[in-house]
């Protein structure tokens, strides 16, 4: 059972070896190091992370992006082909 055990300082988070394998542990720490460095940056008024630390962290494969890519198109165009086709008349 993971728990969390939390004071006025810090929070502990137990996590039993048999429930994470250390590829993921490992990711999921690193991504609470980017956010707590991304919290400091904010707090001291610069950008949280470059636009090239964000490409360099994307596990995203080309395939998963055209699938995207493809998604966000679709949904567009079906909330937005009124506005480019003319309307449809009964009977034309």
């Amino acid at each position: 059972m993971i728990s969390l055990e939390a004071d006025e300082k810090e929070c502990h988070l137990i996590i039993p070896r048999d429930v994470v394998n250390e590829r993921r542990l490992e990711t999921f720490v690193q991504r609470l190091r980017e956010e707590s460095a991304a919290q400091d940056a904010i707090l001291a008024g610069r950008p949280s992370r470059s636009l090239s630390e964000i490409a360099a962290s994307n596990e995203m494969t080309a395939a998963d992006a055209d699938r995207f890519a493809a998604s966000l198109t679709s949904g567009w165009w079906a909330r937005n082909q009124k506005r480019f086709l003319p309307e449809e008349k009964p009977g034309a």
